[in-house]
C-alpha cells in the first residue's frame, strides 16, 4: 500500500474491500485466509525492498498492490527470483510495458477501451453531437484519452467543438466560458483528479442541466461520501454499479458488505476493486498449486468472470471487457449520493446496432 501520493487514496479502499473479501472468504466458506498488509515506501526501490520483505519474511503466497509503473518496474528482479502471483490493481496508463518478466496481472480498463466506450455513450446514448472536453494539461493519462476519444469520435454522430486546459499560469474560468459559449450539447471530463469536483461545479454553474461526463471517478467512495449537490445528474464511466452484479458471489459480497459496514457506507468501484482482486488472487493461488507452477496463475486469470466488475478475464495488458458500464449520480432522499446504472457500451466496434440499455 502506497502510504503518499496519487494512488494512496484508492488504495486504502481496495484494501478496505480486501479485507471484507477475506473476512466473508472465512465466515462462509470456512477457509483460512491470511492477510498481511504492508505499506510500501515512497519510491520504487522501497517498494522492491517491500516485495523482498513479504516474499522472504512473511513467505506469502501471492500480492495484491496499487502500484506506479515505476515500482512495478523496480520489483521485477525480485519476483524473477521468488515467482508468485502477482496482480496489480492501479488504474491503467500510458507508461505501462507488456510482455515483461516476469508478467504480472493487471486490474485495470485498457485507455483505448474507455476512450471508444465515452465516445460512443456521449454520441449514441446521450445523442450529443457537439461535445466540449476539459483537460488536464498536466496529467499524460488523461491527455492520452483525450486523444483517443477525439480519434474514435471519427464516424459517430458527435464532433470536438472546443476543448479548455486545466493548466498553470492558464485563466481557467475564462477558458471554460469559451467552451460553453462554443454551446456544447455534453462536456466531458477525461480524468477524476482532485479538480473533478470544482470542474463540473463550473461547468454547471451556468447552465445546471448541461450533461456532464466524468470519464472515470477514481476513489469514487471518497468524492460520493458527502452529499454534494453539483454532483446530482453527472454521468460517469465506472466498473461498479451493485444493481448490475448478477453472480451469485458478488451478490454475497455486496449482502456481506452491506451487513457489517452499515447499508449507509457507499460501496463504489475502489472497494469492489480490492475485493474483486482477492477473489481473483485466491483462483490464482489455487490453479498454481494444483498445476505446482506459478506460470499457470495467468491462465486462470485470463479465463476467469469477474463477479463484481464484470470483465470477462484478465491479462497483463489489462482486464477484458464486452462492455463497459455507465451510470448517473444521484442524490437519494436523505441519503448520500450514489451512482445508479443508465447504459452497458458494448466494445464491439464492428457491431453497428449499440447493444445497450438505457434508463
Amino acid at each position: 500500500m502506497p502510504p503518499k501520493g496519487g494512488l494512496a487514496e484508492l488504495s486504502k479502499l481496495q484494501a478496505r474491500g480486501i479485507r471484507a473479501a477475506g473476512d466473508m472468504v472465512r465466515d462462509r466458506a470456512g477457509r483460512n485466509v491470511e492477510l498481511i498488509f504492508r505499506e510500501t515506501g515512497e519510491s520504487p526501490r522501497a517498494f522492491s525492498d517491500t516485495i523482498q520483505k513479504v516474499l522472504m519474511d512473511d513467505r506469502v503466497s501471492g500480492i495484491i498492490t496499487c502500484a506506479s509503473d515505476d515500482e512495478v518496474d523496480a520489483a521485477r528482479s525480485v519476483l524473477a527470483r521468488t515467482p508468485v502471483p502477482f496482480l496489480v490493481t492501479s488504474p491503467c496508463t500510458n507508461t505501462f510495458r507488456t510482455g515483461g518478466e516476469p508478467p504480472e496481472i493487471r486490474m485495470c480498463t485498457a485507455l483505448g477501451d474507455q476512450a471508444y466506450a465515452c465516445a460512443r455513450f456521449l454520441s449514441h446514448e446521450l445523442k450529443a453531437r457537439r461535445i466540449g472536453i476539459i483537460i488536464d494539461a498536466d496529467d499524460p493519462v488523461a491527455v492520452k484519452i483525450a486523444s483517443l476519444f477525439s480519434s474514435e469520435l471519427t464516424g459517430m454522430p458527435g464532433r470536438i467543438v472546443d476543448i479548455a486546459f486545466l493548466q498553470e499560469g492558464k485563466d481557467l474560468a475564462a477558458s471554460i466560458r469559451h467552451l460553453m459559449d462554443a454551446g456544447p450539447d455534453a462536456v466531458y471530463l477525461p480524468f477524476a483528479g482532485g479538480h473533478s469536483r470544482a470542474l463540473v461545479e463550473m461547468v454547471r454553474s451556468g447552465d445546471p442541466d448541461r450533461p456532464v461526463l466524468v470519464g472515470t471517478l477514481q476513489a469514487e467512495e471518497t468524492m460520493l461520501g458527502e452529499a454534494v449537490k453539483v454532483l446530482d445528474g453527472v454521468y460517469v464511466r465506472t466498473e461498479f454499479i451493485g444493481e448490475t452484479v448478477k453472480s451469485s458471489q458478488g451478490m454475497e459480497f455486496i449482502e456481506y458488505y452491506r451487513r457489517h459496514a452499515g447499508r449507509k457506507v457507499y460501496l463504489g468501484s475502489g472497494i469492489a476493486t480490492g475485493a474483486e482482486g482477492l477473489f481473483l488472487m485466491i483462483d490464482m493461488i489455487s490453479e498454481a498449486r494444483q498445476s505446482k507452477l506459478v506460470g499457470d496463475a495467468p491462465r486462470a486469470a485470463a479465463s476467469r468472470r469477474g463477479s463484481l466488475l464484470g470483465f470477462t478475464g484478465v491479462t497483463p495488458s489489462g482486464a477484458v471487457y464486452q462492455h463497459l458500464v455507465f451510470g448517473k449520480i444521484e442524490k437519494k432522499f436523505l441519503g448520500r449520493p450514489a451512482v445508479t446504472f443508465v447504459a452497458a457500451v458494448p466494445l464491439k466496434r464492428s457491431d453497428p446496432v449499440a447493444d445497450a440499455g438505457t434508463q
